[in-house]
């Protein structure tokens, strides 16, 4: 891969969102929305336009997690395939999904026009294509399944793609668009409606009751009426987490000899998918492509993944030159289906999670959804999509497989004997070493230093696993990650990991030079 390669997501290099004050006093308001991606920013406009007093809080920079990582397909056909869907929750409830994931990309349209938001929104057609003969049968399914529920598509083998397909399902009215122009240009009409924003104002605790309050790390709190965790996955610990499983996906920014006319969203059958869409900057056209997904924390050479991606462009596209490589991180929920609303056990707590891989246009979702909820307003998709829900046989097999292999990582990770030395340690490198017969996560940096930390992850005490492409350190159990040096980079632990004081003898690598 070339060295030239950026990584960051397009959308982060060309875009920088507005910063706030940290929360630094106490305060009360009707609402507290944690979390500065699309669904956090867009439910605080809703409740704000509504006259109520919001409080939007986030723990880094408006846009610094899964929204900026995102690659904003917007896609009214969930992950879950269609066939799924219906056998999961039925007919009439599936049709109610389809819907509201509709309504959400003409609320990002509409609203877009509404606001004057430039966030290069556009209609596409969205294709589920296949490269195999032995999967054109899930294409028929699919759109058999697609018209059982009125949506209207059209088998092809002609797309814009530049290689062949032996089948493809096309879709019209699916979109794409900037997700962090998006966010911008909502925030600022939220501020303008009187909205507060807190930024780097991390949240420790939320303490549940008829009067809520929200701790954050530098001491202050606010209390309101209502608070809605829009963080992904809820911090600390939740029966609600046992529900979703976290994996990274991996995206390529690329440039190709010539401009091609790509007219779409695209993806594939395979498992894990692939994804394809275009996008034009300053310098020109460029082909977004993301895939080769798996279970955050499950594997060390990510870097790999990222290669896999470079093969799968050059197989299919005349690559020039590749600009940007990102990754991002999903949670997969048990049902194929996201859990939005009260969180279990709690009063006037809510949660947004388990959006997979359909971010954006779920995040509005939840977004409306909640803004109903908050206010009391029914709601028809409160049921379905409620994270108190109870689907034994659609969630039997993936909720017990995802929490059997979080229980394997619980107990083989601490049993396992690490091989690796500190000599190993190349610069900006982690790995677990046994030091002194203890398991400690060292981080050897730049300039030599050696970090050494606890590699028990602040959450519920799994072992942390370097990840080499991204220098962090992910847990494999519930998806939480750390930067080289500790920091929590995403929930849903709040706190670092532990640094240790051992002694570490090792000939510096700089003496070497």
């Amino acid at each position: 891969m070339e060295n030239s390669s950026k990584h960051i997501s397009i959308w982060h290099d060309n875009v920088a969102l507005p910063t706030f004050t940290p929360l630094n006093r106490d305060l009360n308001f009707d609402f507290v929305v944690i979390g500065g991606g699309i669904s956090g920013i867009t439910l605080s406009y809703l409740l704000q336009k509504q006259g109520a007093q919001v409080a939007l809080v986030e723990a880094k920079r408006l846009g610094s997690g899964v929204t900026g990582t995102t690659t904003a397909h917007l896609c009214y056909i969930p992950d879950i395939s269609l066939p799924s869907l219906i056998k999961n929750i039925g007919k009439e409830k599936a049709c109610l999904v389809i819907d509201s994931w509709k309504a959400s990309i003409d609320f990002i349209e509409n609203l877009s026009k509404e606001n004057k938001i430039s966030c290069d929104f556009k209609r596409v057609p969205g294709f589920l294509f296949t490269e195999s003969k032995d999967e054109v049968s899930q294409i028929e399914k699919a759109a058999e399944a697609a018209s059982t529920l009125g949506i209207s598509s059209v088998l092809t083998t002609n797309t814009s793609l530049p290689f062949g397909v032996k089948m493809a399902a096309q879709f019209e009215n699916h979109g794409q668009m900037h997700p962090l122009k998006f966010i911008k240009g909502i925030v600022e009409s939220f501020i303008t409606l009187g909205g507060k924003v807190f930024d780097e104002s991390r949240v420790m605790q939320v303490v549940d009751g008829e009067i809520c309050e929200v701790k954050v790390e530098t001491g202050s709190s606010i209390r309101a009426k209502k608070v809605v965790m829009a963080t992904h996955t809820p911090f600390n610990f939740n029966i609600i987490q046992t529900k979703v499983a976290p994996y990274r996906s991996y995206v390529l920014g690329v440039r190709l000899k010539e401009e091609i006319k790509l007219n779409g969203v695209f993806y594939d059958t395979k498992t894990p998918y692939n994804y394809i869409r275009s996008y034009y900057d300053t310098n020109g056209q460029l082909i977004i492509i993301g895939g080769a997904d798996h279970k955050t924390g499950s594997r060390s050479d990510t870097s790999n993944c990222f290669q896999q991606m470079e093969e799968f462009a050059r197989a299919r596209f005349n690559v020039k030159s590749i600009d940007y490589m990102w990754s991002g991180q999903t949670f997969e929920p048990a049902d194929g289906l996201p859990y939005i609303g009260k969180l279990p056990l709690n009063e006037n707590v809510y949660v947004v999670t388990g959006l997979s891989g359909n971010g954006i246009t779920g995040g509005v979702v939840a977004s409306m959804l909640l803004s109903d909820l908050l206010f009391d307003r029914h709601n028809p998709l409160a049921d379905i999509l409620s994270p108190e829900r109870i689907k034994p046989i659609a969630e039997g097999k993936q909720f017990i497989n995802e929490n059997a292999n979080t229980v394997a990582h619980f107990i083989k990770d601490r049993i396992t004997i690490p091989h690796s030395n500190l000599q190993d340690l190349d610069f900006e490198e982690g790995k677990i070493i046994n030091i002194d017969g203890k398991k400690v996560a060292v981080y050897h940096d730049q300039d030599g230093k050696y970090h050494a930390l606890s590699p028990v992850c602040t959450h519920l005490g799994c072992i942390v696993q370097w990840n080499n492409s991204e220098k962090t350190w992910d847990c494999p159990c519930h998806g939480g990650r750390f930067n080289a040096t500790g920091e929590v980079l995403e929930s849903p632990p709040t706190t670092e990991l532990k640094p240790l004081n051992v002694d570490i003898k090792v000939e510096s690598k700089l003496g070497n030079n």
